[in-house]
């Protein structure tokens, strides 16, 4: 577990052990304005940075050969890029259409189904 400072969390919240133990593991990090995003829904770029994080965790490593950019890599935060391509040449994720990410759109409960489950399958 990691010390949270964050400004939106409570620390009696039901959250907070887990919250702790996903800063302690490097998983979370939060906004750069201090806040956690408590509330907020995730983003398809967001949702993969950190399970990205959770596989460098377990010790999963990913290696990228050689891989076509989305079309709309420029829409892919640059701290975003690597997880989101890395997890493309591993056939973990893979667009909304077959060249467009969409890295900002909400993911949905079933896309971030389908990304566990394949993360899980490596």
């Amino acid at each position: 577990e990691a010390k949270v400072s964050f400004t939106d969390a409570d620390e009696d919240a039901w959250y907070n052990t887990y919250l702790k133990k996903a800063v302690g593991a490097g998983i979370i990090k939060g906004y750069d304005d201090g806040r956690f995003g408590i509330g907020d829904d995730i983003t398809r770029q967001d949702m993969v940075v950190m399970l990205n994080r959770t596989a460098e965790f377990a010790g999963i490593v990913f290696e990228v050969q050689s891989s076509e950019k989305f079309t709309d890599d420029s829409d892919i935060s640059d701290y975003a890029k690597e997880a989101v391509y890395l997890f493309k040449e591993a056939g973990i994720v893979n667009g909304i259409s077959a060249d467009e990410f969409s890295p900002r759109e909400n993911a949905s409960r079933a896309q971030a189904a389908k990304v566990i489950f394949q993360l899980l399958n490596v």
